[in-house]
């Protein structure tokens, strides 16, 4: 089984770490963004066709492997609807079949922030979990389930 290349977007990369490690091995984390400017100019690359590599990416904590499109993008709850929006209208111009899959910050059940161990796990459960609903697969995403979801 080949593993789903997907973006994560938030905003701590101690929890990021976390996240790209227990997404394996069904989901690689091929490029991690921290901040919604870095969004801004790395998202619109990385959803090309072909996708092409953002300047800086050496030192990313994401795999790196470039060479498959992201099939979803998955965004932490530190990312606000500003940012959100600001991210996905930059990718306005690229090919948009993509899930975005956002976190539920309604959800009160979570950990607390300050413990990345058991905030992370949580994260990754909920995350593979809508994953999975979707479909999300290296044979990219289906039509009728494109947009914005909430995990």
């Amino acid at each position: 089984m080949s593993r789903t290349p997907i973006i994560l977007i938030g905003r701590s990369a101690r929890i990021a770490i976390k996240v790209c490690d227990d997404l394996l091995p069904e989901y690689d984390v091929i490029h991690v963004i921290l901040s919604s400017e870095q969004g801004v100019k790395d998202l619109p690359l990385l959803l090309s066709t072909p996708p092409r590599v953002p300047e800086h990416s050496r030192d990313n904590i994401g795999s790196q492997k470039y060479d498959g499109r992201a099939r979803a993008i998955v965004l932490g709850g530190g990312i606000d609807d500003d940012m959100f929006h600001d991210m996905k209208n930059a990718c306005n111009h690229v090919d948009n079949s993509i899930f975005w899959v956002r976190a539920d910050i309604s959800v009160d059940n979570m950990p607390d922030l300050s413990d990345t161990e058991a905030f992370g796990a949580e994260t990754v459960k909920r995350v593979k979990r809508k994953l999975n609903e979707l479909e999300v697969s290296t044979e990219g995403a289906a039509v009728k389930s494109e947009g914005v979801h909430f995990f």
